[in-house]
């Protein structure tokens, strides 16, 4: 007689004693988030990252998709924490020099003007000077913060946290699958994005899609041969991974405990990286402070943060907007040292004792110095703000082949954006956010048959998705025109009803 849940546990998220079993017996796997944001932890916090995981032993384990991704993203992340610190200490030094050069130099003309005595003009000095003290003091605390979190430039030679790394996952990384393997579970990663499959759907607009089903696979196989049950530690709580009532992660979504169950004969379970440092804590008796877990909980958010800002475009579209952008940052650029010329002369005309323009024509020159400051500092944040959308726009945070690159933009980059495209006639942010969205084969083949989509505008996943689909797609790497030429060929032979003519793939 069958008990009452008997066949149903993947639909039954783990309660406390299934996961320290499976903890506590089972292989440990590390997502490539949770590396990478040892980075983005304080030198101490980090330890303590490091000092749970060790505390795995033999059971930890990576696949070799974590180690690749690790180590491909590795010097962006290092660089991207590095430029954080420098852009806020850079905004608050361009703000005290230009509260000191003009609110200040403001201030004394107003006790002149209004004759002042001495004990109010030094009060009104002195608060002046306490704003340049605290902002002062503002930059010591972001140097203070950016020692705590060590990580800086230097890493990118010289890397103490990758030296950790080395050591921690020493013989404990799987080998990369054998070519055709690969093929076969890049076709089935492919699919399961096309379908919206578990796990890695999420993923579409990534240079790789592939990269989490990959790990999974790689998983699954380690864990079979092992024959254990496994645990995911991962940043992400993400629907293709986790199960959400409500807006709160439950447990591993009920296909992927179920495919596991199948695969490898034995249970699967995933943790967010705090929910693992709180059992690392309570089940190994690892070191883990309550500002370690507010720092994994500010991560994650912040990562999220930048997930939703995500802003996809074709590569032409951004070629030219950035050509666009350099045309009027040049502009400003001449037009605020054109405006502090005039302005260094309005102030040296108001300064003259031998000025005849009187006291009428001083109230002019008082007005339009005062309407030529405010111009300057909307001429100010301009011209930052143009150059930052230039940096940002020169760093993509991920691209799709060689067709789609994504941008994390704030709102007031995606305004600045669209005020250009007003002023130039021309549209670089697609109509259509998901104009990158996956398609079948016979949708993509309409749609460029129709016109609603060109050649040139297609990505690589789409052009291997057709190709795929015709029979037509070599074991291994080839290159973005070798595909493109394929499908060129391929509709003409559709269109002529022949047969497209071999061809040699190019290497990648």
């Amino acid at each position: 007689m069958a008990e009452f849940s008997d066949g149903f546990l993947p639909l039954i998220p783990p309660d406390r004693e299934r996961t320290v079993q499976v903890l506590k017996s089972g292989l440990v796997v590390v997502d490539t988030n949770v590396l990478l944001d040892a980075y983005r932890y304080t030198q101490a916090a980090r330890l303590e990252l490091f000092s749970a995981l060790k505390a795995l032993g033999d059971r930890l384990w990576i696949p070799h998709q974590v180690a690749l991704e690790f180590h491909r993203n590795r010097l962006n992340v290092i660089a991207s924490h590095g430029d954080a610190y420098s852009e806020v200490a850079k905004a608050v030094a361009e703000f005290r020099k230009s509260y000191d050069a003009a609110a200040v130099q403001q201030l004394r003309k107003f006790i002149n003007r209004v004759a002042l005595n001495e004990d109010a003009a030094a009060e009104l000095l002195e608060t002046a000077s306490s704003v340049g003290v605290a902002l002062g003091k503002l930059t010591e605390r972001i140097n203070e913060l950016q020692a705590a979190h060590g990580v800086s430039d230097r890493f990118l030679r010289s890397d103490p946290v990758l030296e950790e790394l080395q050591t921690l996952f020493s013989g404990r990384v799987g080998e990369p699958l054998p070519p055709e393997e690969m093929e076969v579970a890049r076709q089935e990663a492919e699919e399961r994005v096309r379908t919206g499959r578990p796990p890695g759907f999420k993923d579409a607009s990534k240079d790789d899609p592939c990269g989490d089903y990959l790990l999974w696979h790689q998983s699954l196989l380690e864990a079979k041969r092992r024959a254990l049950p496994f645990i995911l530690v991962t940043r992400d709580g993400k629907a293709d991974w986790f199960l959400e009532i409500r807006g709160k992660s439950v447990g591993a979504l009920p296909e992927l405990v179920k495919e596991a169950f199948a695969f490898t004969g034995a249970d699967f379970i995933a943790l967010e990286t705090k929910t693992f440092l709180i059992y690392a804590q309570s089940e190994f008796n690892a070191q883990v402070s309550v500002a370690t877990l507010a720092q994994t909980d500010a991560i994650r958010s912040n990562a999220k943060r930048r997930k939703d800002a995500f802003v996809h475009f074709p590569p032409a579209a951004v070629d030219e907007l950035k050509i666009v952008l350099e045309r009027e940052l040049e502009a400003h650029q001449r037009a605020r040292e054109t405006l502090r010329a005039r302005i260094d002369f309005l102030r040296t005309v108001q300064r003259s004792e031998t000025s005849e323009s009187g006291s009428v024509g001083k109230e002019v020159e008082t007005r339009d110095l005062h309407h030529e400051e405010m111009t300057l500092t909307n001429l100010e944040y301009a011209t930052h703000t143009y150059a930052e959308l230039l940096h940002v726009l020169s760093l993509p945070d991920h691209d799709h082949g060689s067709e789609v690159v994504a941008f994390p933009l704030l709102p007031s980059q995606i305004d600045m954006i669209r005020q250009v495209e007003n002023s130039v006639g021309r549209k670089f942010i697609p109509r259509d956010p998901d104009f990158w969205r996956r398609k079948s084969a016979a949708d993509l083949k309409d749609a460029l048959r129709a016109g609603d989509m060109s050649l040139d505008k297609l990505s690589i996943f789409e052009m291997r998705t057709i190709l795929r689909d015709a029979k037509m797609l070599p074991l291994g790497a080839v290159t973005g025109s070798w595909l493109r030429k394929q499908v060129l060929a391929l509709l003409a032979a559709e269109e002529s009803g022949g047969e497209p003519a071999d061809s040699v793939p190019d290497a990648e």
